[in-house]
């Protein structure tokens, strides 16, 4: 996919923070893109980023560095959907597919409140259904519901690491 016709969605990311940017980069630099981005084609070619947020990010970091950086990755590895995914489908693989970079336990939260709450217009999902969808258990879905309804200054002492998020 052509690098500058990669959209982000505002708003769907679960991530807080994008730290390391540049080091992912340099990663990519020295030895490729290991991942392919998860993308949405629309009907006028814009690709918009369903997994891989960091990764496009470092992507743009590299292609400002020089010439030569901007002509190898005018073009990116993708893989594009083919099939209608709902919001709800969209959510779980962000959910499931962060092994390098992991989210936040108050990102995981969110995401599971979104599920539940029927943030995305789709049908609320229990307890079991999330656990079901993400593949952890019941307690530890219910655990993570109750940090994503902690106040708002309570989910701040957790971010500056005064309180624990268990």
């Amino acid at each position: 996919v052509k690098l500058a016709k990669i959209v982000v969605r505002e708003g769907f990311n679960l991530r807080e923070t994008f730290e390391e940017i540049d080091i992912l980069a340099d990663s990519i630099e020295e030895m490729g893109l290991q991942q392919p981005l998860k993308v949405d084609l629309l009907a006028d070619g814009t690709a918009v980023v369903v997994d891989g947020e960091r990764r496009l990010k470092a992507l743009l970091l590299l292609s400002g560095r020089s010439a030569e950086m901007k002509k190898k990755y005018e073009e990116v590895p993708a893989i594009v959907n083919t099939k209608n995914m709902s919001e709800s489908d969209r959510l779980i693989i962000m959910l499931t597919t962060q092994a390098a970079h992991t989210f936040s336990q108050l990102e995981v939260a969110e995401g599971y409140r979104r599920l539940r709450d029927s943030h995305l217009g789709e049908p609320a999902m229990t307890t079991t259904q999330i656990a079901a969808k993400v593949g952890q258990s019941i307690p530890y879905v219910e655990s993570k519901l109750i940090l994503a309804d902690a106040t708002p200054e309570e989910k701040t002492l957790i971010r500056e690491h005064k309180v624990s998020a268990t």
